[in-house]
């Protein structure tokens, strides 16, 4: 069997010609061959190689020539079960010989592109209690704030977080003490930055995304950014709409392979199409048992709860390690979070029984 070679972070660039397009689709892509970013670069020849494979924080990314099949036991030890993976379709053509992952699918996602920051106006009066906080080191130790965990996982992607206070940049808007909106740079190359969003549950729709993006284009500007990039589901229609708003452009659309659901909103999928993921994580569940707390999602979305909680129940009973965060701060439960039964589940889970 041929082997994968990890390249040392000084030779990353080796790989670069082989992603073609990619690395301009994908700044957390380059970022990782550039060495501005972590991650791992494996190949199968470390000076002329015909396939690359690289880890980010952001996904995993396949490239080279996939009829090399002495190579294909060497990827299949090398690409997660779990990979959030972006290839060719030619690629996807040999999954079963180079991935453990027994359900993976095909969905759409989409790069936005905003080359014109200096049209981003100076700052808008936020409503009453309302605050806007950079994301620096105050924020970052500021213990008495409620969801600080959110932004430390985001800053977590960076090698350090010495680094993402030099190259990075982030904003949040605060209500009562808690992170109610945030947005911060996934990753920065020269003056190109990409960036992502997020909004509590309870506070979407009401505006706050566009208020704390608009602020951290703004903060790219400060920093000298160009081109701020952002990547989104084809299904998340909020956020396309968010993107166009602030003046950002559509640059292209890829697929993704994965066994998530590819949704981020209640309204993203139809109750069908939740109704197909279910039945799809169930599928995989005997051999790879976090299927069933993704089937339990998906059913809650298709508005099918006893199915949502046999999944939920089924993982007790195997003593799988599920947490009451991972229901009760999780959207596709959003429906079922007042619901006696769900409630009685969750804090079964909080105070294990001899029964569960």
């Amino acid at each position: 069997m041929s082997t994968l070679h990890s390249l040392e972070r000084s030779r990353h660039l080796v790989a670069r010609d082989l992603f073609g397009e990619l690395v301009d689709l994908h700044l957390s892509l380059d970022a990782v061959l550039h060495d501005k970013a972590p991650g791992e670069v494996r190949v199968d020849h470390p000076a002329q190689p015909s396939v690359a494979f690289v880890s980010s924080a952001e996904g995993q990314y396949l490239a080279g020539d996939p009829s090399r099949e002495e190579l294909h036991l060497a990827l299949r030890e090398a690409l997660p079960k779990a990979a959030y993976l972006i290839t060719s379709e030619a690629w996807a053509e040999v999954f079963d010989a180079i991935w453990s992952n027994p359900i993976p699918r095909p969905h759409a996602r989409e790069i936005w592109r905003h080359d014109a920051l200096d049209t981003i106006g100076d700052g808008e009066v936020l409503p009453e209690g309302l605050e806007l906080r950079p994301v620096d080191e105050a924020l970052l130790n500021d213990t008495s704030l409620g969801g600080r965990d959110r932004i430390l996982d985001w800053v977590e992607s960076w090698r350090s977080t010495a680094e993402f206070q030099e190259r990075g940049f982030g904003r949040v808007l605060v209500r009562d003490g808690l992170v109610v909106s945030w947005s911060l740079a996934d990753c920065v190359l020269s003056q190109r930055a990409e960036i992502g969003v997020g909004t509590r549950v309870e506070h979407r729709r009401t505006g706050l995304g566009r208020r704390v993006v608009r602020a951290n284009l703004q903060a790219a500007r400060e920093r000298g950014v160009k081109t701020v990039g952002w990547h989104c589901l084809s299904s998340n229609r909020g956020s396309i709409r968010l993107a166009e708003s602030l003046g950002f452009e559509r640059r292209g659309q890829y697929l993704a392979y994965s066994a998530h659901l590819p949704a981020e909103n209640v309204e993203d999928l139809s109750i069908g199409e939740c109704r197909d993921w279910a039945e799809h994580h169930e599928s995989a569940r005997e051999g790879w048992p976090a299927q069933a707390f993704h089937a339990a999602g998906a059913w809650s979305l298709a508005g099918e709860k006893d199915k949502a909680l046999a999944n939920l129940e089924w993982l007790l009973k195997r003593r799988w390690p599920l947490r009451p965060e991972w229901v009760e701060d999780n959207w596709k439960f959003a429906s079922l979070l007042d619901d006696p039964d769900l409630t009685a589940l969750v804090d079964r889970v909080r105070v294990p029984t001899s029964s569960s």
